[in-house]
């Protein structure tokens, strides 16, 4: 399946370099683009790309396609980061109250 996301960035800038004196389609294809590296999870050019759109284009469609995709990209990316739940987070009863280790005498 990546490979598909791989062949679908190549068509995306064909298609900007064919259309590059059409704003309306050439920033179309640029929110693609970063819908493109969110799914190949490729997070900082997810990220930039979104941002230069921020940056660069005052369209308000495209200045709320770049919000809502920078959104999605700060929620992938926190739970691609999150810690992955370890074994004594799955013990009965730890999920309240974290197992505590110190020693009784302090």
């Amino acid at each position: 399946q990546e490979g598909d996301f791989s062949q679908t960035e190549a068509a995306l800038f064909e298609l900007i370099d064919a259309f590059a004196a059409y704003d309306e389609w050439k920033f179309k294809a640029f929110l693609l683009l970063v819908e493109c590296y969110i799914e190949l999870e490729d997070w900082f050019q997810a990220r930039t790309t979104a941002q230069s759109l921020l940056d660069n284009v005052s369209e308000d469609q495209i200045q709320k396609g770049a919000q809502e995709q920078l959104a999605r990209i700060n929620e992938l990316e926190a739970q691609a980061l999150a810690p992955a739940p370890t074994l004594i987070d799955s013990l009965p009863g730890t999920e309240s109250h974290p197992l505590d280790l110190t020693p009784d005498n302090q």
